[in-house]
């Protein structure tokens, strides 16, 4: 069972199986419906149904994952540039020159139980990232030769993780209309347990801590001779190698700008109009927070009145088309496609003096005659009639 735990844990890129009753009383490996107890720690660290915050190390050699509940006692990175020095006659002070810039992550957690079958469980998560450490080896003739170092691939949330990702079909035609929120802004913020999506490096010191001489933790006496730590804490020390050359480019600016947090601030023209928008709405004393107020007309006139608006409202009408006929075909939209039709529906409503009460009436029909007459008057608008 913990052999197939193990294969179900490389294949899918989220957790998905924390469970402190996964394993009953018997050992079978059957889960123990039995126990009424519900860990609020497996909904914190489940991916598919929880949270997601868990700690991930993805072995590289093997595709396989390990995932561990995120009671993170320390985390601390340092950046270290090496440069070398050549003292030079006359010269007051040697001439530095800069030879790299390394990054080194120190991270210590603690791997508690709840139960029987979680210390149980720890034990083998534990044991696959021990595992991790040791290389890959090939068969030539008669003797064997290592194929592949070590390397591992380490995710902590959001705080450490590969920067950029892969962006979905929906993702990319939002950008292109320019209304979704960017992967980096404050609105679109967010991390998956995606092993996959962690740095790349090596550990190069790892350090378990079982806490069996602890009387205020204590153990678990599973069968003779046998026990189970119930608290186990992990050290270690992992160095990253940089996938991409990371520099300052005298045209383009930073090679990654999401390094190394996948944020980004908002330029100073953003800054600048949103700071005009706030004023204009506190001027009115108009709520902010209130979607059928100044703010979506603001946001219509700095969307719909500007260079290219028309193309763009026609982009957007089309887009909205398409999420209704989606709709009525009875198929579920995600998240941010609700997001983005709340924000485009409120912004035309804006434009074209329709109370957004009267669209929430519609029950979200944005095929409905009364918005499709609103959004012929934007035309209108942007046209100058």
């Amino acid at each position: 069972m913990v052999r197939e735990e193990q294969d179900k844990m490389a294949d899918t890129p989220y957790t998905g199986y924390f469970n402190v009753h996964k394993y009953s009383e018997g050992g079978d490996g059957a889960t123990d419906s039995s126990s009424t107890f519900v860990s609020p720690t497996d909904y914190m660290a489940d991916g598919d149904n929880g949270l997601g915050m868990v700690i991930s190390f993805k072995h590289e050699p093997s595709g396989q994952s390990v995932f561990f509940k995120a009671f993170i006692t320390s985390l601390n990175e340092s950046y270290a540039s090496d440069w070398a020095e050549e003292s030079v006659y006359g010269r007051t002070d040697p001439i530095q020159l800069f030879k790299q810039t390394s990054r080194r992550i120190s991270l210590a957690f603690k791997v508690p139980a709840e139960t029987a079958g979680e210390a149980y469980d720890n034990l083998a998560r534990i044991s696959s990232l021990t595992q991790f450490l040791y290389p890959a080896y090939t068969s030539v003739g008669s003797a064997q030769t290592i194929a592949q170092g070590p390397v591992i691939r380490l995710k902590v949330m959001n705080l450490i993780a590969k920067s950029g990702h892969a962006k979905t079909q929906d993702e990319k035609e939002l950008e292109e209309m320019d209304i979704a929120p960017k992967p980096s802004s404050f609105t679109g913020y967010k991390s998956n347990p995606d092993a996959s999506m962690g740095l790349m490096g090596i550990i190069t010191s790892l350090n378990i801590n079982h806490n069996l001489e602890s009387t205020d933790i204590g153990i678990i006496e599973h069968d003779i001779n046998t026990i189970l730590p119930t608290m186990i804490e992990v050290n270690l020390d992992f160095t990253v190698i940089h996938e991409n050359a990371l520099g300052w480019d005298s045209a383009k600016g930073f090679s990654d700008t999401l390094f190394p947090y996948n944020v980004t601030g908002m330029s100073a023209d953003d800054a600048k109009g949103a700071a005009d928008r706030l004023r204009a709405a506190r001027a009115s004393n108009v709520d902010t927070d209130d979607p059928a107020n100044e703010q979506a007309r603001l946001a219509a006139e700095a969307r719909y009145l500007s260079l290219g608006g028309k193309a763009r409202l026609k982009k957007d009408l089309k887009w909205l088309n398409r999420m209704a006929n989606k709709q009525a075909a009875g198929k579920e939209l995600t998240d941010r496609q609700k997001q983005n039709m709340e924000y485009l529906s409120e912004t035309i409503a804006g434009g074209t003096g329709m109370a957004v009460e009267a669209f929430e009436n519609m029950g979200g029909d944005i095929s409905n005659k009364e918005f499709r007459e609103g959004a012929a008057d934007m035309y209108d608008l942007i046209d100058g009639e």
